[in-house]
């Protein structure tokens, strides 16, 4: 099992945005070791009803690593 990672998208009053639907890649910012995620779509996915998750995220070497995510 991976470590899980989750996001939400929100207004401007801070309230979850439902209306997001672009996509957002993870990536390994510093560190050692690959970066990869056993989830449909791996790095890239989704958001559905303004939030995304990824479940099964994996780094191939013992290792502290900040991780970015960018949108599309």
């Amino acid at each position: 099992m991976g470590n899980p990672v989750a996001f939400e998208a929100s207004d401007v009053n801070g309230n979850r945005d439902a209306n997001v639907t672009e996509s957002v890649t993870l990536s390994r910012q510093g560190g050692a070791g690959a970066l990869a995620s056993t989830d449909t779509g791996g790095l890239t996915r989704s958001f559905v009803a303004g939030a995304v998750s990824w479940a099964n995220l994996t780094l191939d070497t013992a290792s502290t690593i900040q991780v970015r995510a960018t949108g599309a």
